[in-house]
């Protein structure tokens, strides 16, 4: 515990209390210590510098919400600002879908299930 010297608008004394979280050994020993602390707190004086470094700042990482449908006037404004041609999701919404793959079936159809299909329709024929 710190004391910062004087009271604050004149009214009141300030402190600086750290602590660690855990469960002390000894609760009473603790609780005296405390009091004793407060009691007689360490002189927190004010430094001509600070006695911290602060870190680097982080790079701005930017999001860009573009919905699945682009239409001309959105798609320009992206390019032209944010090089948006550049990024994975605008690069998937272009790529072609793949074809689709060759199905065989496990086992031949015989007569009575290929009139099955043909009865069906084909979902392929439009």
């Amino acid at each position: 515990m710190w004391a910062l010297p004087g009271k604050h608008l004149g009214e009141y004394d300030q402190c600086v209390v750290a602590a660690v979280k855990g469960v002390p050994l000894d609760a009473t020993a603790l609780y005296d210590q405390i009091i004793r602390d407060r009691d007689h707190p360490q002189p927190l004086t004010v430094q001509a510098e600070p006695r911290y470094r602060l870190p680097a700042p982080r790079a701005i990482q930017r999001f860009v919400f573009a919905p699945d449908m682009l239409d001309e006037t959105a798609g320009l404004k992206l390019i032209e600002e944010q090089g948006a041609w550049k990024t994975s999701g605008f690069q998937a919404l272009l790529d072609v879908p793949p074809p689709p793959a060759e199905i065989e079936p496990v086992v031949a159809p015989r007569p009575g299930h290929l009139a099955l299909v043909l009865a069906a329709g084909s979902p392929t024929v439009r």
